[in-house]
């Protein structure tokens, strides 16, 4: 597929395809005050943590954090030409929904792998809705890559989509059994929260990095989620890895793979810790030379879920 124009930038670029209203044709909306002030810190405070040296990660990290607890979520700065409300799904049915030749394509590029990378993803649904547990196992269900296991911690078999072998829950009140599978060269580990739906050629275009750079152990790629200017789930389009980038916004999100060893071994461990703490925590693990990027949208966020 031919490679996508961000949504965020300006109309005038490129054509729009045919049948595909233009994006970003509206209005710019002015900053208010504080915005421009929010700007300005922002600024000054990049320009600051980059005098930082490079060798003081640790360091970094709990500064971050530590700042990350007294101010909180960052707010919203404001970004030019915002999308109307339905031009995003236009979009992704234009760029990021494979067509009948791209599929057989995908199935020939799979029945070629020489090696299958095998990925279990790991959900946590106690407390969770039911229908937003039900949407991310029907997405797992779609996905053109077939070597994949679900696991669904709180949920009863009665309770998940039926016919599908490879979703498997994980009874009992607490997540003590819920451990990690053993490393090894082909297994890969993937957390998801209910109600996030993959694209159907998210594992695929996971495995076929996995393939492509086998000794990578950490593998991101981009998704949609909600944010301040956006009603909906609009799509994040990552930059390659960077320590300070990680630092800056949780680079991983929803859609980033893990070989076991770097995970905490239990959900109960993640959440006392955070999952951001703990991507932090496996990336320096790994090392910068072994994370890459996918360059494609892999997961989408539920609308209602914080940006």
């Amino acid at each position: 597929m031919p490679s996508p124009l961000p949504p965020d930038e300006p109309e005038g670029r490129r054509p729009p395809r045919e049948g595909m209203p233009a994006l970003g044709d509206a209005v710019d909306r002015p900053w208010t005050r504080r915005q421009r002030l929010l700007w300005r810190g922002a600024t000054a405070w990049r320009w600051l943590w980059a005098r930082l040296p490079e060798g003081a990660a640790a360091g970094r990290i709990r500064l971050a954090s530590m700042i990350r607890r007294l101010l909180g979520a960052p707010p919203a700065v404001p970004r030019g030409n915002p999308l109307r409300p339905g031009h995003m799904e236009f979009w992704i049915a234009a760029h990021a929904t494979p067509g009948p030749g791209d599929l057989a394509a995908i199935q020939a590029q799979i029945a070629a792998f020489p090696a299958r990378p095998r990925f279990v993803l790991r959900l946590d649904a106690r407390g969770a809705a039911p229908a937003a547990v039900a949407s991310t196992c029907r997405s797992l269900a779609a996905q053109l890559y077939p070597a994949w296991e679900l696991q669904v911690l709180g949920a009863a078999r009665g309770g998940l989509p039926g016919g599908e072998a490879r979703i498997v829950p994980v009874a009992g009140p607490d997540a003590a059994a819920w451990a990690l599978p053993a490393a090894d060269a082909a297994t890969w580990v993937m957390p998801l929260a209910a109600g996030d739906t993959l694209f159907d050629t998210a594992l695929y275009r996971l495995a076929a990095a996995a393939v492509a750079q086998p000794e990578l152990a950490i593998l991101y790629g981009d998704e949609c989620r909600p944010d301040g200017l956006h009603p909906g789930a609009h799509p994040w389009f990552k930059p390659d890895f960077d320590l300070d980038r990680l630092l800056g916004a949780d680079l991983f999100g929803h859609a980033a793979a893990f070989r076991p060893g770097l995970l905490p071994a239990t959900a109960p461990e993640a959440e006392a810790e955070g999952w951001f703490a703990a991507g932090l925590r496996a990336a320096l693990a790994a090392g910068a030379a072994r994370i890459g990027h996918v360059p494609a949208l892999l997961v989408a966020r539920p609308a209602a879920a914080p940006p």
